[in-house]
């Protein structure tokens, strides 16, 4: 099937050059645009700098039917422009008296400092590249404008190493000593944490993380920015999570178990910060990055399980409803971290170990929202009528008992659940608090 965005992005491009030519304002596309279009490929944001103020941004939006959004007011205005898989946000910047190479000569990395006048676009011949973006583009290398960029921004330190894993090029020998020595200088608490998060969970959504994340803290970046010591970052277990994932059948499974794929970045690095022994800091690192409620919960269930407790083998049914029960849609992915943290403690070998994952996976795509909520068959005001109770924890109690005989079979209508809750009358001290 061809891929729609082809058709829809020079159209796109058209109505802007159409709607800029009209009013007689020069503008040139620039940064990642230029970069993948050079590159052969569709980017998902469209870079643009225009010789024009705010004032017309308004009139744009209508005209390409998109949606505005206050990105850095005054200095850069983001549109959001079409749906689904052919939504693009067109992030345009102004450019007021300087020159556009003053303004490619700020920007942080040489395959994204060039630019392109929207008149010449189709011809490769014209675009501006006084960086040598070009040539580093044919060389696959990652090479800093300046240093001075990482100071006026220290998420480029991380944007770095995401270009790198993104595009498969490598970092530049002289890059790589100064994004050391910004690491060494950088206070990363001044920086927005939504920020950070955004750029490290991009390189945590890459298949490979555990090698990105490496290189960076062959840098100090990782532990300076986690605040944690180098020597606690589990890189081992990551790349053994990383190789199950891998495989075709495993990640087959986990594609259809763990629908919300954003999950898997905050998962990842609950995985990294499972051996840090300071049970307190993967919580100061979910609040620092500012995750979501969702994420930071993940990252905590991940970081301390309790890999002691794991059996050393396949489940039996009753062990994976329960194992359901407890840790609901986390379940997929918790399963993954204990298998793998037995691999890397050589408790089990990869190929016995990837068969009890795949049962494990293949039970809780057909089955496993079945054992997400329990009782199924009576609430509290039943139980509270049955046995003549109040409003108590003795009513929790016996939820958990019914829901456990629900997990081991012995349970399966509301008749049985009735029955059964109706013999705790004679239960006498089991029913304590």
């Amino acid at each position: 099937m061809q891929d729609t965005r082809l058709i829809y992005f020079p159209d796109l491009l058209h109505k802007i050059h159409d709607f800029l030519q009209a009013r007689n304002i020069p503008a040139w596309l620039v940064g990642g645009t230029v970069r993948d279009r050079l590159l052969g490929k569709v980017s998902s944001d469209i870079d643009l700098v225009i010789r024009a103020g705010e004032g017309m941004i308004d009139e744009l939006a209508s005209f390409l039917e998109g949606v505005k959004v206050d990105f850095a007011k005054g200095e850069m205005v983001r549109l959001v422009v079409g749906k689904g898989e052919n939504k693009f946000n067109v992030d345009v910047e102004f450019l007021k008296e300087e020159d556009i190479r003053d303004n490619l000569g700020r920007r942080d990395f040489t395959i994204n400092s060039m630019a392109w006048a929207l008149d010449d676009r189709k011809e490769e011949d014209k675009v501006l590249d006084p960086a040598g973006g070009r040539e580093d583009l044919e060389r696959s290398i990652i090479r800093a404008v300046k240093k001075e960029v990482f100071f006026r921004d220290p998420v480029r330190i991380l944007r770095a190493f995401r270009l790198a894993a993104n595009l498969g090029f490598v970092i530049e020998e002289k890059t790589k000593r100064w994004l050391k020595e910004s690491t060494a200088e950088v206070n990363w608490e001044k920086v927005p944490g939504e920020r950070i998060w955004k750029e490290l969970g991009e390189i945590l959504g890459f298949p490979d993380s555990a090698s990105t994340l490496k290189d960076m803290e062959e840098a100090g970046v990782l532990s300076s920015l986690l605040k944690v010591s180098r020597y606690e970052l589990d890189f081992e277990l990551l790349t053994a999570l990383e190789r199950l994932i891998q495989d075709e059948v495993i990640g087959g499974l986990l594609a259809k178990a763990v629908r919300k794929r954003d999950m898997v970045a905050a998962f990842k690095l609950g995985v990294i910060l499972s051996r840090v022994r300071d049970r307190d800091a993967a919580e100061r690192v979910c609040n620092f990055l500012r995750m979501s409620g969702r994420e930071k919960d993940l990252v905590l269930s991940v970081s301390r399980f309790d890999i002691d407790i794991w059996p050393q083998g396949s489940m039996g049914a009753v062990d994976k409803r329960r194992f359901v029960y407890e840790n609901k849609e986390y379940a997929p992915l918790l399963f993954l971290f204990a298998s793998a943290s037995l691999i890397v403690r050589k408790e089990v070998d990869f190929k016995y170990c990837k068969s009890y994952i795949a049962d494990f996976l293949r039970f809780y795509v057909e089955e496993g929202s079945f054992w997400f909520k329990l009782p199924r068959y009576i609430d509290g005001k039943e139980v509270m009528a049955i046995l003549d109770l109040k409003p108590s924890p003795r009513v929790g109690k016996v939820l958990q008992r019914v829901a456990e005989a629900e997990i081991e079979g012995r349970i399966t209508s509301r008749e049985e659940a009735r029955r059964f809750v109706e013999r705790m009358k004679y239960a006498g001290d089991e029913l304590r608090d």
